[in-house]
């Protein structure tokens, strides 16, 4: 992931996910899962806690972001 996708992320993303009510302790950011093997998510966001060994089996989404002034059009 790159640099300005990760602060954009702790920066904007988790703030608005902690106004809909979905707290940081739930999500996990820029990491691999047992099950995506090398494979690494932006955010993913489980209804169990961080450090919860339930974590990866209570996964209920995931979340891939781009550069806030990344165009849709453009690959970034």
């Amino acid at each position: 992931m790159k640099k300005e996708e990760t602060n954009d992320i702790v920066q904007y993303l988790l703030p608005a996910l902690q106004e809909l009510g979905i707290s940081h302790e739930y999500c996990k950011v820029d990491v691999t899962t047992e099950k995506s093997g090398r494979k690494r998510g932006d955010v993913w966001i489980s209804l169990s806690r961080q450090e919860s060994s339930n974590f990866e089996g209570d996964i209920i989404a995931l979340n891939e972001a781009k550069h806030r002034l990344c165009k849709r059009s453009a690959v970034c």
